[in-house]
């Protein structure tokens, strides 16, 4: 996995839904009733990114990255003061959503990334397979 160098994020947005998906029988309790239960299904997890473009260029790094499909990982901290740390890390990224391309932004150069975390795929514990993880420190 390669690693995405350091970047200011001008925005910074986490769409997490929780997998759920009801179980439908026939069997329940009265004759109306439908839905007997629920399973988990894994969690969606969609992290957008609008950052400063490093340069003007007709093919920015992240446009090679998208094309190849590139998997990326990501540690975001806000307000890293010592008590008062909230982290988080997503081990496997992959590129999601439109192609990056430059833009104009407020006068700037921006583009915005848009990636789907999930389980790293290797390790033998939950927090090692996670798709997610969360400091608080």
């Amino acid at each position: 996995v390669a690693t995405y160098g350091a970047k200011t994020p001008r925005s910074l947005q986490i769409d997490y839904t929780v997998g759920i998906k009801e179980v439908m029988s026939i069997n329940a309790s009265n004759a109306l009733q439908t839905i007997v239960g629920a399973v988990r299904t894994p969690d969606q997890i969609k992290l957008t990114i609008v950052a400063d473009s490093d340069d003007a260029s007709t093919t920015p790094a992240e446009q090679v990255a998208w094309d190849a499909n590139a998997e990326k990982h990501a540690l975001i901290t806000l307000n890293p003061a010592n008590g008062k740390t909230v982290a988080f890390y997503f081990p496997r990224l992959c590129y999601a959503g439109n192609k990056p391309t430059q833009g104009d932004v407020d006068g700037l150069n921006r583009q915005t990334l848009e990636f789907m975390a999930y389980e790293s795929g290797s390790g033998s514990t939950d927090l090692q397979t996670s798709a997610f993880r969360m400091l608080l420190a």
